[in-house]
């Protein structure tokens, strides 16, 4: 059995890198091609095939599903919901306003609709008033039911 070394496969992985329209500069692919060249080492059968066409097709393999990874990633992320944040304009200043001032909220919902608008998560906002995670959620369920008729949901 002969060993192999990664100067020998150079210009296979450069002509790969260069087949497959990945932009210079290889640097980091050189990186990902010896991690792959390695593992051809390892798993290599010469009574299967040459070294070369075997690590080339490993090679051509790796890149295809890191593309593929990629590429699902980023069409993944265009299905999270993006996070909403209110404009701060005058008739939603106004609105807050009117809530907080003018309903019928304790201490406790003013302060906690006011951090829900602010961004802050249920766990933040319960660390921030030093009350337990059930606390806030049971006074979240209490502001949606009173002001449910003012169709504010977003908290």
């Amino acid at each position: 059995m002969s060993t192999y070394s990664f100067e020998q496969v150079r210009k296979l992985t450069y002509y790969t890198l260069k087949r497959m329209n990945i932009p210079k500069p290889y640097d980091d692919h050189f990186q990902e091609a010896f991690l792959v060249f390695n593992n051809c080492l390892c798993r290599y059968n010469p009574k299967r095939s040459k070294f070369s066409t075997f690590y080339v097709h490993n090679l051509h393999h790796h890149y295809k599903n890191l593309y593929r990874n990629e590429k699902r990633h980023h069409s993944s992320c265009y299905l999270l919901p993006s996070p909403v944040q209110p404009p701060d304009t005058i008739d939603t200043t106004l609105m807050l306003h009117d809530l907080i001032y003018h309903s019928h909220l304790s201490a406790l919902e003013k302060d906690v609709l006011l951090l829900a608008y602010e961004g802050y998560t249920v766990k933040e906002t319960a660390e921030k008033k030093n009350i337990s995670i059930s606390t806030v959620k049971r006074t979240r369920k209490k502001l949606k039911e009173k002001l449910s008729h003012l169709y504010v949901y977003s908290l």
